[in-house]
């Protein structure tokens, strides 16, 4: 058994560390968020200014996941939500070259969770991303995950969030922006997608992470069972 999980760390390592065409190795699996999960659905636009090398994400929450079986709607737009709003500094190969932010907060009216009232301009997340990886070759939709640490804000507080290593998965459909041009694996160019949808939920550590084989660095696909649907 020791052998293989031996084995296993090396092989999955010697992945990380090889070239990958068109795409750095994504973080995690979608299978692998945990609970509490806070999803959108299509609400998503991921933008790149090269010039800068700023690639942002602005996503209106849908609903947010306690269990497989129970969770809460968070508003409807315009009049009640939240957004959640992600700046990182993304250099001409792809790779994260500083430390980003992540911020999700209630735009307007209130919401309520769990019993808890949120009301406009609160912060209900916010913390620091600290990794980044993408995957664009061989792939119909385009794919990005975010670790993000460090975290804080009213569902921390309230002891709804926990402040262990959180993941965000994003997955856009492509070249839906008018007039934009979609991503093709290029940073060396602008480019903006828009419906994308996505999750933000807690992840086993990295060193964990390492020991579950390969198939962290697949996808198991965007399919995660919701206890509420877009209405």
């Amino acid at each position: 058994m020791k052998k293989l999980l031996y084995f296993t760390f090396i092989a999955v390592m010697l992945f990380l560390c090889s070239p990958v065409a068109n795409a750095t190795p994504l973080l995690f699996s979608p299978s692998n968020l945990g609970y509490p999960d806070i999803s959108f659905d299509n609400s998503g636009t991921l933008t790149y200014d090269s010039a800068s090398d700023t690639l942002t994400l602005l996503a209106t929450d849908l609903q947010i996941q306690y269990s497989p079986s129970s969770g809460e709607g968070m508003g409807s737009f315009p009049l009640n939500y939240a957004s959640m709003n992600m700046t990182l500094l993304v250099d001409n190969t792809g790779e994260m070259v500083a430390t980003g932010t992540m911020i999700e907060q209630v735009q307007a009216g209130s919401l309520t969770l769990q019993g808890n009232v949120y009301n406009a301009g609160d912060i209900l997340l916010q913390g620091d991303i600290t990794a980044f990886g993408w995957q664009n070759s061989n792939i119909s939709v385009d794919q990005f995950t975010f670790w993000v640490e460090n975290l804080s804000g009213a569902l921390v507080t309230d002891g709804i969030w926990p402040t262990i290593l959180t993941g965000v998965y994003v997955a856009p459909e492509t070249n839906v922006i008018p007039a934009g041009v979609g991503f093709t694996g290029d940073w060396n160019i602008d480019w903006k997608e828009g419906k994308a949808k996505g999750d933000k939920a807690p992840v086993p550590e990295p060193a964990t992470m390492l020991l579950l084989g390969s198939g962290l660095i697949g996808l198991a696909g965007y399919g995660r069972k919701r206890f509420m649907k877009k209405g």
